[in-house]
């Protein structure tokens, strides 16, 4: 038995490249050629950003540091100016210093007042301005170097109280230039951004912020007008409660109208009545004809009336 033989299949040709047409070639060149130019002005304007951020950024670096040194000066003066204070509190205890004189008083003061028990202040005062004057050169000698001394350190005490104080004025001086800086710096910071160019031309408006605009107005308008009829409704439903309102209060009215003819009227009938009867007494009645006889019990009365 013979095998089938299977048919060799048709092997496909390969796809020969197609070379492209010159029209399709110029069109190309032309799309590219378009291009090009726009594609360098964003190069060059990417560069020109590029430039500007480093050149903002060198500056903020370099305001950066300026504040830090300053930061740092004020830091070192006022530890300075605490231990000038310091200082400061261990001279405030001294005191103004005494001439030799007193000095000399103070020593001879008990002496002088055990010698003279009876004397005042005054008169020991004068004993001691006497000695004073027969006291030798020699003996005034420590009670005036000691004088000096202390003086020495009293004036060095008031200079430097006197240096405290101008560093402390400088040391303000200083914090507001450092605000005043800083604040400025703030300022440049905030300048520093691009501002708006107003002739620049602005970009068109997209395609989906036309078509949402559309949709927008479309929607107010029909908002607007449900809102317009709902309040067009209340407003006639106000109008209608209000006339039945009024319509309500005349009725009221002509009723209150009508019970006040009434009365009038039954009151008119009254006195009508009454006249009458009235004008029929004053007819029938007989100016001759006697009295009824007073009853028994007004007799009564009257005589303990009369008792009384």
């Amino acid at each position: 038995m013979a095998l089938p033989t299977k048919k060799p299949r048709n092997i496909r040709k390969a796809l020969k490249q197609k070379n492209p047409s010159t029209n399709e070639v110029n069109i190309m060149a032309q799309k590219l050629s378009e291009i090009s130019p726009d594609m360098q002005e964003m190069q060059e304007m990417l560069q020109k950003l590029r430039i500007e951020k480093e050149k903002t950024e060198e500056l903020l670096k370099e305001k950066d540091e300026m504040l830090k040194a300053k930061e740092e000066e004020l830091v070192t003066k006022g530890r300075e100016q605490e231990k000038l204070q310091m200082e400061f509190k261990k001279l405030q205890k001294l005191k103004e210093p005494s001439p030799p004189y007193i000095l000399w008083c103070k020593y001879q003061w008990n002496e002088v007042k055990k010698e003279n028990p009876d004397a005042e202040f005054k008169e020991i005062s004068n004993i001691l301005g006497a000695k004073w004057k027969s006291v030798n050169a020699e003996e005034k000698k420590p009670y005036e170097e000691k004088y000096q001394a202390e003086k020495e350190a009293y004036l060095q005490l008031i200079a430097n109280e006197r240096s405290e104080r101008h560093k402390q004025k400088t040391a303000m001086e200083l914090l507001e230039q450092y605000i005043q800086f800083k604040q400025e710096a703030e300022k440049e910071n905030k300048k520093t951004k691009k501002e708006k160019d107003p002739l620049k031309p602005k970009q068109p408006i997209s395609a989906f912020f036309l078509f949402s605009n559309e949709r927008r107005a479309k929607k107010n308008k029909e908002k607007y007008l449900q809102e317009m009829e709902a309040y067009k409704q209340k407003k006639d439903e106000e109008a209608m409660n209000l006339k039945k309102e009024e319509e309500e209060m005349l009725k009221l009215q002509k009723q209150e109208a009508l019970q006040l003819l009434k009365k009038e009227e039954t009151e008119n009938i009254i006195k009508k009545t009454k006249e009458k009867r009235q004008k029929k007494k004053q007819q029938n009645a007989d100016p001759n004809k006697p009295k009824r006889p007073a009853s028994s019990f007004l007799l009564f009365n009257k005589e303990a009336r009369k008792l009384t």
